[in-house]
This record gives C-alpha cells, sequence and structure tokens, in this order.
C-alpha cells in the first residue's frame, strides 16, 4: 500500500488559527486518527496542545478538512 497527502491551508498567524484540508490515504490515514480524541460527531477528531484545539473532519474520501482555534474558557 502507499499513502499520498496534498493539501491547501489558510490562516491567521496573528490570532493562531487556522484552516484547510489535505488528503491522506493508507495505513498512514489510521495512524493519525489514531492519535487523535473521537468527538461526539461521526469522523470528527481533536487533538488539544496547551490551548490550540485542532478538530479534524474526515471524509470517506480521505480528505481531511481542519480547523485550529483557541481554547474557550
Amino acid at each position: 500500500m502507499t499513502s499520498q497527502t496534498a493539501g491547501e491551508w489558510k490562516g491567521d498567524l496573528d490570532a493562531n488559527t487556522s484552516q484547510g484540508s489535505f488528503i491522506i490515504n493508507g495505513p498512514v490515514l489510521s495512524e493519525f486518527i489514531g492519535k487523535l480524541k473521537p468527538t461526539e460527531s461521526t469522523n470528527q477528531f481533536q487533538f488539544v496542545d496547551g490551548e490550540n484545539v485542532w478538530v479534524f473532519k474526515v471524509g470517506d474520501d480521505s480528505l481531511v478538512s481542519y480547523t485550529l482555534s483557541k481554547r474557550e474558557g
């Protein structure tokens, strides 16, 4: 099996926000998801690092959309 990645990104570095998407295939996708925490939504996962919260939505076509935002509170 092979894996491929391609993506796009846009963000505001001053506000530390970002959004974008990328394609990740094969066992690399499973490994990536394994490092994330599932949310209550189907095929949605999150990763928290300090005040930063990354939310990833995984599509059936291996397209992963993400947003980065600050933790509320």
